[in-house]
């Protein structure tokens, strides 16, 4: 019991942050409405799972969906025993987010000190990329968490093999979580052991990439067995080589594109970033030839860090698709380095305390202004137009639901190259969330001939965006609700 006391006591600060922030999480996660497309889809994605106790492959509005591995889908799994509500679903991100905050707490204390894990972490909360989705229904928290308990595992000092092993493991959960993204990491991390292993390279490396390879390979291979070249083309293909080469759906950005978010997100305490450089390059001044691998090894920790920053960072630059949450795996790395950062700069300018107090105050401001402002913590939430049409058809008896989606998607559609759009664009609608709340299949039409057509034949229930209702102008509709933007009619 005493040691309890006295771990508590060591580490109260930390533990002070979960519990504030585990408290505000409870407080907002069922205020709201599915937040946004990926909530909807991976929401739908579970109930689907569920009804069907099919857990090979994700399926949505009855649609075998190849895109994405359905790991995640199997983890909501457990909460769908209890509820469906939208508390029960984020709970899960909730408890992917506390252990993504321990372990880096945790590593960064044992690696560097308590100082610069508390750092850490603060600094981690001002991310908004990374914090929007501490509570949502997102592949994003675990797949950062399992990136980080990979390198925890490589640097721990268990054997060998079980590095290698453990390491390679919680990377292929990483991929199953979110795809095979995680190449960037794992090519950071047999980069290191180039570098700083003096022994036993090619084994370690060896283990590594034998328990990565064990991790995922079964289920492509029954996937494939199962899909054949439909899932190769989707999966690698569109999935990977497309959105490689091309900037898909929109989803454009120059060389700076990330650089420029996270100076704007990290701001200021990203330039914090250069304090390292400087410094080491300060002391080679002073090093001779023959002492520089010894400093390079006394700096192997945050050398790794960065490593594991820079590598992915280089790939998602290269890559022409470019989403802003692409990036949010390197923040932790990105934090515990600004941390160590920030933490040599007090050391070299030697500043008291309070000064030290101030820095800790200001940051951990910045950070639970994200967390608040993110959950609506001090805000009434009312259910959204769409969400509000699509909860009102689920009562209606119809089995399925005819929907015109809105202009700017049909637009899309008609000027989109065929490079910049993959085989699963088309069949959300720019709206999933029509389909979990309506609980109903839902035809997603494109085309206002395709659905005059379907309007000819009438006997079904309807949605359009009221932009659209002239298209109803010919028809003696029955409206069975509207509001600002949609109306919801039979015929």
């Amino acid at each position: 019991m005493k040691r309890i006391i006295n771990l508590i006591s060591s580490h109260k600060v930390f533990l002070a942050i979960l519990v504030i922030l585990a408290s505000i999480f409870l407080l907002t996660l069922g205020q709201t409405k599915l937040w946004d497309w990926d909530e909807c889809l991976y929401a739908g994605y579970a109930r689907s799972m569920r009804m069907s106790y099919n857990a090979l492959t994700n399926y949505w509005n009855g649609q075998v969906m190849l895109d994405k591995i359905p790991f995640y889908t199997v983890i909501l799994q457990t909460p769908l025993f209890f509820s469906s509500s939208e508390f029960a679903l984020r709970i899960v991100n909730v408890v992917f987010t506390l252990f993504l905050l321990f372990y880096v707490y945790f590593f960064t204390t044992i690696r560097f000190s308590k100082r610069i894990g508390i750092f850490a972490i603060l600094i981690l909360l001002t991310g908004d990329v990374l914090v929007r989705y501490f509570t949502k229904i997102s592949t994003d928290i675990p797949y950062a968490l399992f990136i980080i308990l990979g390198y925890l595992v490589y640097t721990s000092s268990i054997t060998l093999r079980k590095r290698g092993l453990l390491a390679g493991f919680a990377l292929g959960l990483a991929a199953l979580v979110k795809g095979l993204g995680v190449f960037p990491f794992l090519i950071s991390l047999l980069i290191m052991i180039l570098i700083f292993e003096k022994k036993s390279k090619f084994r370690l490396s060896t283990w590594l990439i034998f328990g990565f390879t064990i991790t995922i390979v079964p289920w492509l291979l029954v996937e494939y067995m199962v899909y054949g070249e439909k899932f190769i083309n989707v999966y690698f293909i569109e999935n990977i080589i497309q959105r490689s080469r091309y900037p898909i759906e929109f989803h454009f950005g120059g060389r700076l594109f990330y650089l420029k978010h996270i100076f704007k997100e990290l701001f200021p305490w990203v330039l914090l970033i250069f304090v390292w450089p400087l410094f080491f390059l300060k002391k080679l001044k002073n090093i001779t030839l023959d002492n520089l691998i010894s400093e390079i090894r006394s700096q192997q920790r945050i050398i790794e860090i960065v490593l594991l920053i820079f590598i992915p960072l280089v790939f998602l630059t290269m890559a022409k698709t470019k989403i802003e949450w692409y990036v949010a795996p390197i923040y932790p790395f990105l934090a515990i380095y600004l941390a160590c950062c920030l933490h040599l700069l007090i050391r070299t300018l030697k500043l008291k305390n309070i000064i030290v107090l101030v820095i800790a105050i200001l940051i951990a401001a910045d950070g639970f202004y994200f967390v608040i402002k993110e959950n609506k913590l001090f805000e009434t939430v009312k259910t959204s137009s769409r969400d509000e049409i699509a909860i009102i058809s689920s009562r209606e008896p119809e089995k399925n639901l005819d929907y015109l989606v809105q202009f700017s998607e049909r637009r899309a559609r008609e000027i989109l190259n065929p490079t910049l759009y993959t085989s699963f664009t088309w069949i959300y609608g720019g709206n999933p969330c029509a389909h979990y709340y309506s609980k109903k299949h839902i035809n997603y039409y494109y085309r206002t001939n395709d659905f005059q057509k379907r309007l000819g034949k009438g006997n079904g229930l309807f949605l359009i965006h009221n932009g659209d209702r002239h298209y109803l102008k010919d028809y003696n509709v029955d409206i069975v609700s509207e509001n600002s933007d949609f109306t919801l009619f039979r015929l």
